[in-house]
């Protein structure tokens, strides 16, 4: 499986990776995560070894653009070669790649004898076009993409309509997490909501802190918290710090940054609520199925967001998750309720586990990817 930095780079791309990665694992299959043809950002060596998960995997550096296609073609090839199990099937499944780049990879797969499959993601959508060369890119990608491939895994189903046009066998590939039966002996609910984004989106969109500041108004809740969990550079990290400053004068928000997995449940798993903003008027936000989402709701507590994109497919209003208008007015009055009625914050999550348990378990993934792959062969 081609990535970019895993394990040790920290995204959401990767996080997905691991979890196909260990669902294939489970349904038979042998897995290996490697880095593509740019390398991993700040790798200054190649570097190999087994994940925490217990995955195989090879981390290529980054240095000089031209330095590191030449060395990345080389250093993949290789990969792709040790891998090859002769008899049996071979498949190659890329996350995300930038269509020049993603051609090459096509190609030594082919010329290697593997079947392709690439995860179908919203991210293209959200890319500013700045210049010609990302405006052709965009086109490219949206145009022929799929053609190079045996099967399209779109996260929606919105992408899953947008793949039609390639003409591939698709498998909606949507949100994966670990759904073990929750505790019963679980921590205490605290006083705080969360929210996980990345840093451009918590600068792009201010919904959230707006409506802590409504429900800290309307409620009195002086002793709530707003924890913000942050992924970005360190120029993004210190926008996102003087907007907090800024915009969240007089209350209780803490941003959180580069934290251990184990930590972050802990954050999740003690929440009042976990919160989603989808925005309906943005075609990013219809297309996507944020990772976060199934991490989110195997931890039992209820989320707050919109009824946009995916949504509606999945959850039920009050039943497995607070759908309110995307206004501030809409989430501070779910978190209001959340807040003060305990009881029926704690049935909406489990609700929320029950439906990612059904449709977003990682075990259940592998076993149906495993058997669209191998019916690849038939």
């Amino acid at each position: 499986m081609v990535s970019e930095g895993y394990p040790l780079r920290f995204s959401a791309n990767n996080s997905k990776g691991e979890y196909i990665a260990m669902g294939l694992r489970e349904a038979g299959c042998t897995v290996t995560m490697t880095d593509g043809l740019q390398g991993t950002k700040g790798q200054q060596d190649v570097q190999t070894g087994v994940s925490a998960q217990g995955i195989p995997y090879h981390i290529f550096p980054r240095k000089g653009k031209v330095r590191t296609l030449c060395a990345g073609h080389v250093r993949l090839w290789r990969v792709l070669r040790a891998c090859k199990r002769r008899g049996a099937p071979n498949h190659l499944i890329m996350t995300v790649e930038i269509v020049p780049l993603f051609w090459p990879i096509v190609a030594m797969a082919w010329l290697l004898g593997y079947t392709r499959s690439a995860l179908f993601h919203e991210w293209y959508l959200a890319m500013p076009v700045r210049s010609k060369g990302q405006q052709w890119e965009r086109h490219l990608r949206l145009r022929t993409f799929g053609y190079g491939l045996n099967l399209i895994l779109p996260i929606s189903h919105f992408l899953d309509q947008k793949a039609e046009r390639f003409r591939r066998p698709t498998m909606l590939l949507p949100v994966l997490a670990d759904y073990q039966p929750l505790p019963t002996d679980a921590a205490p609910v605290g006083h705080h909501f969360a929210y996980c984004c990345g840093a451009g989106y918590l600068l792009r969109c201010t919904i959230v802190i707006d409506a802590f500041r409504q429900f800290v108004a309307q409620t009195g809740a002086t002793e709530s918290e707003l924890v913000l969990i942050v992924v970005g550079n360190d120029s993004e990290i210190a926008q996102c710090k003087a907007y907090v400053e800024r915009a969240g004068r007089g209350l209780n928000i803490t941003l959180r940054h580069q934290i251990p997995y184990a930590q972050l449940q802990h954050i999740y798993q003690r929440a009042v609520a976990l919160i989603v903003p989808l925005d309906p008027d943005n075609l990013q936000d219809k297309a996507r199925f944020s990772q976060k989402i199934a991490e989110y709701i195997a931890t039992g507590r209820p989320m707050i967001t919109n009824a946009t994109g995916e949504i509606p497919h999945y959850f039920t209003h009050r039943v497995s998750a607070w759908l309110c208008p995307y206004t501030p007015e809409g989430f501070a009055a779910a978190m209001g309720t959340l807040y003060h009625d305990r009881a029926t914050a704690d049935a909406i999550g489990r609700g929320g586990w029950e439906v990612g348990h059904t449709h977003f378990h990682y075990a259940a993934a592998g076993r149906a990817l495993q058997t669209q792959i191998e019916a690849l062969y038939d």
